[in-house]
């Protein structure tokens, strides 16, 4: 979002006020843009300021429910001994924005060690919650998670932080150890390092077709409240596999929000075809519609750009057709 009045003013003339305030409820951004128009005394045309009026409290609602929820779980882990990381959510919301309640997410992520799986799975339980398996991208990583659901909201157990394409995962035994600790209103929590934590931010962006605008407001936010280590970011993108979804992240960051990532982009540059590509792959206009993160083949075939080297774009073409094979099976 434009973070100078005059650039808002600019923004607000010039488009569809409603195509505007659907667009920032498409993206989870209604009670940052809210705000961002009331620090800088800007009235939207009736009738669309009490619409993103109505989808601002929409999101507090929802960022309220989902700050219950991960207290609760957090609670519930340390009853049952359960060491965790938190991902993403409330936890990453209260370190980046002033109203935390204003970046609402849709579940809460935790990352424990498999040996906990089944102590995590009784402490949600006690909160209501039970197994659950909703389609989703994950599948198409085949991510290893456990998804629990219950009228608390829903509650994603990674037992990695992430996987991408053609097998890219993390080292997790070296981000567990430098998982680092803090306080989330009142409770002891863990979060990913820093340098960890932006390589995952970004790399699930990318690997995701920046589905939603907040990923790129969350990743521009980082950058100014965390002063990274390039060369670390780096090497970890390289070494797990994410260094394209990473470099084609800053490259929309720096292109869709004139964010100086200069140095980063020393430290982990693009091919200049890279940069091409990416300019027509991710242009404002697909951005918007969404369409491409949205199609299962258009998706899968994103994904396969994004692959570090000829060996995981193999894997990704063979472990896709594998999928296939089992979805048509399932469904005859």
């Amino acid at each position: 979002m434009p973070a100078h009045p005059a650039e808002l003013r600019a923004l607000v003339a010039g488009v569809d006020q409603g195509a505007l305030v659907a667009e920032a409820a498409r993206h989870g951004l209604s009670a940052i843009f809210a705000e961002d128009l009331s620090r800088a005394a800007i009235d939207l045309c009736a009738p669309w300021g009490a619409t993103l009026a109505r989808d601002a409290q929409a999101v507090f609602a929802a960022a309220l429910k989902l700050r219950r929820l991960t207290l609760a779980t957090v609670d519930a882990f340390a009853e049952k001994g359960v060491e965790a990381v938190l991902l993403k959510g409330y936890g990453l919301a209260s370190r980046l924005y002033p109203q935390p309640l204003a970046r609402v997410a849709s579940d809460v992520d935790v990352w424990v060690r498999p040996p906990d799986r089944q102590a995590a799975g009784a402490a949600l339980h006690a909160l209501g919650l039970h197994p659950a398996n909703p389609a989703g991208f994950a599948e198409d990583f085949d991510e290893p998670h456990d998804v629990y659901a219950g009228a608390a909201g829903m509650v994603e157990v990674h037992f990695t932080p992430a996987v991408g394409p053609g097998g890219a995962a993390f080292p997790d035994a070296e981000l567990w150890k430098r998982a680092v600790s803090a306080q989330l209103d009142g409770r002891r929590v863990r979060y990913l390092a820093p340098e960890d934590e932006f390589v995952f931010l970004a790399a699930h962006a990318a690997n995701h077709a920046f589905l939603r605008a907040s990923w790129l407001v969350d990743l521009q936010r980082y950058l100014t409240a965390y002063q990274l280590d390039w060369a670390r970011v780096a090497g970890l993108a390289r070494q797990s596999g994410f260094a394209t979804a990473v470099a084609s992240a800053l490259e929309v960051l720096e292109r869709a929000l004139r964010v100086d990532v200069s140095s980063a982009r020393r430290a982990l540059p693009a091919r200049p075809w890279q940069g091409l590509v990416n300019g027509r792959l991710f242009s404002p206009r697909l951005l918007a519609s969404a369409r491409l993160a949205q199609g299962r083949v258009s998706a899968f075939l994103l994904r396969l750009w994004l692959v570090d080297s000829p060996a995981r774009a193999v894997r990704h073409l063979r472990d896709g057709a594998g999928r296939l094979v089992k979805r048509l099976g399932t469904e005859s």
